[in-house]
This record gives structure tokens, sequence and C-alpha cells, in this order.
């Protein structure tokens, strides 16, 4: 049988990250930068995020963390969505948000 539909119940199966440890990860980890106002073409041009302990070469890939600042929104042009925050994945050399 094949599958058609696959629901999460987010509820139960995603991971929550504090305050606290949001702005751990923003504060000591994380880079960032702030875009002017206007549209971007976003994507990996280099680079390999490698796993721990893995002997394989690594894969370009990164999360991103958008979000508007003062309240300000910005529409993800992906989804067609207008949105004060979001997170994205991009995995691969010709991916684009």
């Amino acid at each position: 049988m094949k599958m058609k539909l696959l629901t999460i119940d987010t509820k139960n199966s995603c991971y929550v990250i504090d305050a606290n440890k949001m702005n751990h990860l923003q504060q000591n980890v994380a880079s960032s930068f702030t875009l002017e106002k206007g549209t971007f073409d976003i994507k990996i041009t280099s680079g390999r995020y490698s796993y721990a302990q893995s002997k394989t070469e690594g894969e370009p890939f990164v999360v991103l963390w958008i979000y508007g600042v003062d309240g300000s929104t910005f529409i993800n042009k992906n989804t067609g969505s207008e949105t004060g925050a979001t997170w994205t994945t991009l995995n691969g050399y010709n991916k684009t948000l």
C-alpha cells in the first residue's frame, strides 16, 4: 500500500527550544546579519557540514532562522506567506530561498 498522506501531530512530535536556549544559540553559536529592505535569493555557495564522527565528506547544509525586527514582516517567496519569523533549511548548492 502506498502512503498518500502523512500527518504529524506537532504538539507531540516537535522539539521546543525555550527562550533561554534560543537566546544562547543566537548569541553564542549562530552567525547573524541584517538584510536591508529588498528581495534576496539566499543559497549556499561553498562549505559542507560534517556530522560528528562521520567518515564522509559532509554535505552543504544550513539552518536559517529569519525574522523581522521591530514588528516588521517579510514574504517567503517559496511559500507566498507573509510572516514575522520563520525557519528553514537549505540542503545542496542548487537550493534557494
